[in-house]
C-alpha cells in the first residue's frame, strides 16, 4: 500500500490488483486511510488521483481482462498465488514494457505454480529480488516446533498461537500458510519425501553458475513416476530431483522443459524405452 501511495504522490500511475473483487477492497481501504483526504478516490471507477496527476487503478483480476488499457508505472498484485498466470503474463507484464515500470508480487504460496516460477526466477536476475517470510519464525526438527526468530516476521503473533496452530493444523497447511514454503502440488508428485532423497534440500542456483549442469529423465509409462534428476558434472553434486505422475505428458513436458531452463541443463540423458521416440523428439525440439 505504501508503495503503491508514495508513487502516485510522485505522479506515477500504478495498478493494484488482487484474485476478487473483496481482497481489491482491502488495498482501496487502506490506501484510502493512507492518503489523509490529498487524493480523490473515486469508487465508480475503482481509482485515486493524487493532485500530482499520479494514480492508482484498483482492479479484480478474477477476469485478467478488467485491467487491460492501462499504461502503468508500475504494478502491485496482492495474493499472487490465489491469481491467474494469464493475469501477469499477457495483461500486467506487458502493460509494464514501455514505462520500464517494476511489480511487487506477494501473498501466500499456493504450490509451484507462476508465482514460485517467478520466486525462484528473481534469483537469477539482476533486477529482481525476492523475501520469504513467515509468520513467526521457526521451524520444524522431527516432530517438534522451534522457535527461530526471524527479522521480518510480524512482533504481535503469540508464540503459543503459533504452537496452538501447529498442534491442530495438517504440517503442509502449517508450512505453506504459516512458513510461507512453496509445497509441490498434491496428487503431482510423492509429498513427504525429503528424506529418501540425496538432493541438497535449498541448493542456489547462483553457486553453480559456469559449471556444466547435466539430467537425467525417466519418463513415466502407465501407472509408475516421471522422474528427473538435476546434477552438476563439475562437482558431482545432485541439485535436484522432482518426481510427478497423473500428469498427461503436455504437463509433463512443461514440467520438464521449465525444470531444465531453471538449472540450465546443457545434456540431458532419457531412457525412451516403453514411452516411444515421439515425446523424446518434442523435447528435443523444445529444449534446442
Amino acid at each position: 500500500m505504501a508503495i503503491a501511495v508514495e508513487g502516485a504522490i510522485k505522479g506515477h500511475t500504478w495498478i493494484w490488483g488482487a484474485p476478487t473483487f473483496d481482497q481489491v477492497r482491502i488495498g482501496w481501504e487502506e490506501s484510502r486511510k493512507a492518503a489523509g483526504g490529498v487524493a480523490q478516490f473515486h469508487q465508480s471507477t475503482m481509482t485515486a488521483h493524487f493532485p500530482t496527476g499520479g494514480r492508482i487503478v484498483y482492479r479484480s483480476l478474477d477476469d485478467p481482462d478488467n485491467a487491460r488499457g492501462h499504461t502503468a508505472d508500475g504494478a502491485i498484485i496482492d495474493e499472487a498465488g490465489d491469481v491467474a498466470e494469464r493475469a501477469w503474463y499477457e495483461v500486467i507484464r506487458p502493460m509494464l514494457i514501455d514505462t520500464n515500470g517494476g511489480a511487487w508480487l506477494i501473498g501466500t504460496p499456493k504450490g509451484r505454480n507462476w508465482f514460485w516460477r517467478e520466486y525462484v526466477a528473481a534469483l537469477d536476475r539482476e533486477d529482481s529480488a525476492r523475501w520469504q517470510i513467515p509468520t513467526l519464525g521457526c521451524r520444524i526438527e522431527g516432530s517438534e516446533l522451534v522457535r527461530e526468530p526471524h527479522a521480518l516476521e510480524n512482533p504481535d503473533i503469540p508464540w503459543s498461537e503459533i504452537q496452538h496452530i501447529y498442534a491442530t493444523t495438517p504440517e503442509d497447511v502449517f508450512r505453506q500458510e504459516i512458513l510461507a514454503e512453496f509445497l509441490e502440488n498434491q496428487g503431482a508428485v510423492f509429498r513427504n519425501i525429503a528424506a529418501c532423497l540425496h538432493a541438497t534440500p535449498h541448493p542456489v542456483i547462483g553457486r553453480h553458475r559456469g559449471h556444466k549442469i547435466v539430467a537425467g529423465l525417466d519418463l513415466a509409462k502407465q501407472h509408475d513416476y516421471t522422474a528427473i534428476s538435476v546434477i552438476c558434472a563439475d562437482c558431482g553434486q545432485e541439485l535436484a530431483l522432482e518426481r510427478f505422475n497423473r500428469m498427461d505428458y503436455v504437463l509433463q513436458m512443461e514440467r520438464i522443459k521449465a525444470i531444465c531452463q531453471q538449472w540450465r541443463v546443457e545434456e540431458l540423458l532419457v531412457d525412451e524405452s516403453g514411452v516411444g521416440s515421439p515425446l523424446v523428439e518434442q523435447l528435443r525440439r523444445d529444449l534446442a
